[in-house]
């Protein structure tokens, strides 16, 4: 099982593999359209990949393992709905904002899972058309991010490099998953290291994280907000 019994132990597994179960599915049932105000049945952000979503992919894995087939029929169908979405388009990474970086994870994980390996290394390769191997650790692994510090930071100068923003750690799933399959790639060892362990630098002494390393010659310190960085320790 994948669930952590040291984090679990206050109610029965079967309690917490349904929760996982009910919050998988409520992307499809519940999930909505920003703009046109749609909610339910895989409209708005149901057709993308979303951050984190690589561990509905375990949750799935749990359901069978446990044999409850029902729930995972209606997970792996609910799956299957959103991949001919992503099938039939030919750059479904995005979000709600179409420039976004942030639905490979999900994408590559599924792709993988279900054998569709040629849209997996589509997805991967679009990861490293835009993540760097450069010599340097601010730059090596980083997510393509340039706006982030106008939205949510304490310090926003406009179209700022955000150097290790949470996406270089998600992105260090697909790259991993990767790299796992050719074990050789010492490139891709190395990218996939430098995405996931670079949003490491951007937790403070104390604890508590920044939202990135403001790549502007002129400040070249980590922000003062956190934001929305949370999701970065996952990858």
């Amino acid at each position: 099982r994948y669930y952590s019994p040291g984090l679990t132990q206050k109610r029965d597994w079967r309690w917490y593999l349904n929760r996982a179960y009910r919050t998988s599915m409520a992307l499809w049932r519940h999930g909505g359209d920003p703009w046109t105000k749609r909610q339910g049945n895989g409209v708005g952000t149901a057709q993308w990949g979303v951050m984190v979503g690589s561990v509905f992919e375990l949750v799935l894995s749990d359901l069978w393992r446990e044999n409850w087939r029902e729930e995972a029929t209606e997970l792996q169908t609910t799956v299957e709905r959103r991949m001919a979405v992503w099938l039939k388009m030919p750059f479904p990474y995005g979000s709600e904002f179409a420039w976004d970086s942030t639905g490979h994870e999900e994408i590559a994980t599924w792709m993988l899972k279900f054998g569709r390996f040629e849209e997996a290394a589509q997805t991967k390769d679009a990861v490293t058309g835009f993540v760097s191997a450069s010599p340097h650790w601010a730059y090596c692994g980083s997510a393509r991010r340039w706006w982030d510090f106008t939205i949510n930071g304490k310090i926003g100068r406009g179209n700022e490099r955000v150097m290790h923003h949470y996406a270089s750690a998600l992105n260090s799933v697909p790259l991993f998953d990767h790299a796992l399959r050719d074990p050789s790639n010492h490139w891709l060892w190395r990218l996939a290291a430098c995405a996931g362990g670079g949003s490491l630098t951007n937790i403070r002494k104390d604890g508590s994280a920044s939202m990135g390393w403001h790549g502007d010659p002129d400040l070249l310190v980590r922000d003062g907000y956190s934001a929305d960085f949370g999701v970065g320790f996952y990858g």
